[in-house]
């Protein structure tokens, strides 16, 4: 096998992972027979869309059924990679599918009436909710959940627990809602002129993927083409910079945030998984590895401490080689740690994910003496 050789944040090659025997039980073998590689072939692990774009294609396939496993190619030029027995118009056909039912009907059209506005129910940052509002505001999200949860809805629902909620609980020390302090730190969908994630995002996107056919799909994914039906440099919504995102990677990318919860706690914001630092701002991190993982696996080392200590600067060294060591044993060759940048205002705040920074999981090399 060629090496994983990602540059890292010295210029040097992130090798292949140890081969040391690895604590955690190893990833099954789901196929027996041939298995086909689906590489999204214009995503580069230096953009945090190209990760969640993984994690949610191998969910929506996933969810329909189909056996998965997902990694990153070797070599120099690194892309992700779904490991399955479906060839690429199949996987366009399931995403179409996936798309073409939330375009019709079900939770991304619930909303919710504040006063003379209308917001999506299931948005986690809405506008502002009058004190009489947040009882009717749960009573309503708890219906919708009750109604996925009895038609065994996962996926749906592993996105709604992950994209979080409007907050009640946290207050200020003047007592006001800190409403923000629920909601996932991976929504990044800016709220100026009444916009929010669900309304502004996953409708339209829905009814644009639903629209295209399987093949204009799987060119969309793999970077063949790109049609940005929503326009205006934002479709990807924080998770790359400014410019053309093809819609269905978008989707994708947006049902990836599934594989990512956030952590509700009484005492303060909740935390999101892979958010190191200020809700305004922080980091992201990530993992690349090359061994196929099943999605289990994937939600498993995703809320790993180990990850933020060894993409933390402020880490000792001692602390970085121990988890060094941790992480490599679990094939994975590497963290990409994404800054967070806040631009506009205050009033009009949007947060968008920067270029990726790779810290290899190699140990540094030392010259012989």
């Amino acid at each position: 096998m060629r090496n994983f050789e990602l540059r890292d944040e010295h210029g040097g090659v992130a090798g292949e992972a140890s081969s040391k025997p690895c604590c955690a039980p190893p990833t099954p073998r789901l196929h027996e027979g041939p298995m086909t590689e689906f590489v999204l072939e214009s995503s580069t692990p230096h953009t945090a869309l190209s990760h969640l774009a993984l994690y949610g294609l191998a969910a929506i396939l996933d969810d329909a059924g189909h056996r998965i496993t997902l990694s990153w190619t070797t070599g120099m030029d690194p892309r992700p990679v779904i490991h399955s027995d479906l060839e690429p118009d199949q996987i366009g056909e399931t995403v179409h599918a996936h798309a073409a039912r939330r375009a019709e009907n079900g939770w991304l059209h619930e909303d919710f009436d504040v006063g003379a506005r209308t917001v999506a129910l299931m948005s986690p940052r809405i506008s502002k909710l009058s004190e009489s509002d947040w009882p009717r505001l749960q009573r309503r999200r708890h219906e919708a959940l009750d109604a996925l949860t009895q038609d065994g809805s996962r996926l749906d629902l592993r996105l709604i627990a992950a994209l979080g909620e409007p907050c009640y609980w946290s207050k200020t020390p003047k007592r006001e809602i800190r409403q923000d302090d629920a909601a996932s730190r991976w929504e990044m969908q800016p709220r100026n002129q009444g916009s929010e994630f669900v309304k502004s995002r996953l409708r339209p996107l829905a009814t644009h993927v639903s629209s295209r056919s399987s093949r204009q799909i799987v060119n969309g994914l793999t970077g063949a083409s790109t049609v940005d039906g929503l326009g205006k440099g934002r479709t990807a919504t924080g998770l790359a910079p400014l410019g053309p995102t093809d819609d269905a990677l978008a989707w994708c990318g947006l049902w990836g945030i599934s594989q990512l919860p956030t952590t509700h706690r009484f005492g303060g914001r909740s935390r999101t998984t892979g958010h190191q630092g200020p809700a305004t701002g922080g980091t992201m991190t990530l993992p690349a590895w090359t061994r196929p993982w099943t999605l289990g696996r994937l939600r498993t080392l995703l809320g790993c401490p180990q990850l933020a200590t060894f993409a933390n600067p402020e880490s000792s060294d001692l602390d970085r080689d121990i988890v060094r060591a941790w992480l490599a044993e679990r094939h994975i060759v590497a963290a990409v740690r994404f800054p967070i940048h806040r631009y506009g205002t205050d009033q009009a705040p949007e947060r968008r994910t920067q270029h990726g920074t790779i810290l290899s999981t190699q140990p540094p090399a030392h010259d012989e003496p």
